[in-house]
C-alpha cells in the first residue's frame, strides 16, 4: 500500500470513528488533537492536509464580497412630503368612504365620532 493508500485509510478510520462516536451521548468526545500528534502520517499527506485547512480558515474567515449573479435591489427614493400628503389625505378619504358607505352604521359603535375625527384630520 501506498502513501496515497495510508493516508486513505486512515482517514477512512478517523470517518468510521467519528461518525461511531457523535450519535452516543453517553461517550465523552475526546479533546482536539493538532495536526503534529498524528506523526504516523505520511509528510506529504500532512502537509495536504495542513494546505486544505489553511484553505479552509482562509475561507471561511474572509470577509471579501462574493461574486454573486443576483443583482442588489436598490430601495426606491423615498417620496416628497408633497407626495406623502397626498397619500394621508387619499388615505383618510378612503376611510371615510368606507365608515359612511356602511349600511348600517349603528350596529359599529364608535363609527360616527371615527367620522369625525377623519373629516377634521382631512380639513387639517
Amino acid at each position: 500500500m501506498g502513501p496515497r493508500g495510508a493516508a486513505a485509510v486512515a482517514v477512512g478510520l478517523w470517518v468510521l470513528v467519528t461518525v461511531g462516536v457523535a450519535p452516543d451521548p453517553e461517550v465523552v468526545e475526546p479533546p482536539r488533537r493538532l495536526l503534529s500528534h498524528y506523526r504516523s502520517l505520511d509528510p506529504r499527506a500532512l502537509l495536504a492536509i495542513k494546505a486544505l485547512r489553511d484553505r479552509y480558515e482562509e475561507e471561511t474567515l474572509s470577509w471579501r464580497p462574493r461574486n454573486c449573479s443576483f443583482r442588489r435591489r436598490r430601495d426606491p427614493p423615498r417620496p416628497s412630503s408633497r407626495a406623502l400628503l397626498r397619500q394621508v389625505a387619499r388615505g383618510l378619504a378612503d376611510a371615510q368612504d368606507v365608515l359612511s358607505g356602511l349600511p348600517s352604521p349603528e350596529l359599529f359603535p364608535g363609527v360616527g365620532p371615527t367620522l369625525e375625527l377623519l373629516a377634521a384630520a382631512g380639513r387639517d
